[in-house]
């Protein structure tokens, strides 16, 4: 892993934390939001995701509606509804529940996105069990596993720490059904990370094979969602695509 790619991913674990903490303190949204908008761009969202969580989950453990994660999200949806879904999906992976009731009320369309939190979340805190042997949370339906599978696959590029060859190696120990969603997973966390060189993302394409419109997929996925949280200052042209690579 290169030093680069090393200091990023350190820098997202404390913005995480940062955010986290702050949020903790539950202040006013206002001041909330002020404090996250510290933050430089291009990271900014990773608060969010923090936030997203921290709120969610004192908004279930005092037993009520989704009243205080749905104001944070109608303030920011236009911008972060993306890193909101993922904060989400953390705080009902910690407890343990599954979020479809809260997501039916408040942002069924993200649904996948949801999940993909749930997936990281496991995989970070349940890593034997989630990335070593497989196993998926009994309450996490056939049709969430798309999502859960995205999030391990970011997870998957974290402990791997960036390496192509290390990322093959894990995934390709899943069963191959799963393995689509888990290459996409890769590809968002590998472009929302940077850092990696054209040789790393050209090593990344080929090890992957059949899967590697996956990674491509989550890669635009991720410039995508850069773009829309304005955290790039161009918009992506698409740039990772199957006529470009070849």
């Amino acid at each position: 892993m290169s030093d680069q790619i090393a200091n990023r991913m350190e820098y997202i674990q404390t913005v995480f934390q940062k955010a986290q903490a702050l949020a903790a303190q539950q202040p006013a949204l206002d001041t909330l939001l002020e404090g996250l908008a510290t933050e430089p761009p291009e990271f900014r969202s990773v608060g969010f995701e923090a936030a997203s969580m921290e709120i969610a989950l004192l908004d279930r453990r005092m037993g009520s509606e989704p009243a205080n994660w749905t104001m944070l999200y109608a303030a920011e949806k236009e911008k972060q509804s993306v890193f909101l879904a993922i904060g989400l999906g953390w705080a009902f992976a910690k407890l343990g529940l599954s979020p479809d009731p809260w997501i039916d009320s408040v942002c069924p369309a993200l649904r996948q996105t949801v999940y993909d939190g749930v997936g990281y979340y496991f995989g970070l805190f349940r890593g034997r069990r989630t990335i070593r042997h497989f196993e998926v949370p009994e309450w996490v339906g056939s049709d969430a596993l798309t999502g859960f599978d995205q999030g391990v696959g970011r997870r998957v590029w974290y402990i791997t720490k960036g390496d192509p060859q290390e990322t093959n190696l894990v995934v390709c120990a899943f069963p191959k059904e799963r393995r689509e969603s888990l290459w996409r997973g890769v590809g968002i966390a590998c472009a929302y990370v940077g850092g990696y060189t054209d040789v790393e993302k050209e090593s990344l394409f080929s090890l992957s094979g059949q899967f590697r419109q996956a990674v491509i997929e989550g890669m635009n996925m991720a410039e995508n969602a850069r773009f829309i949280s304005k955290s790039m200052v161009l918009k992506p042209q698409q740039a990772h695509n199957s006529a470009a690579l070849n």
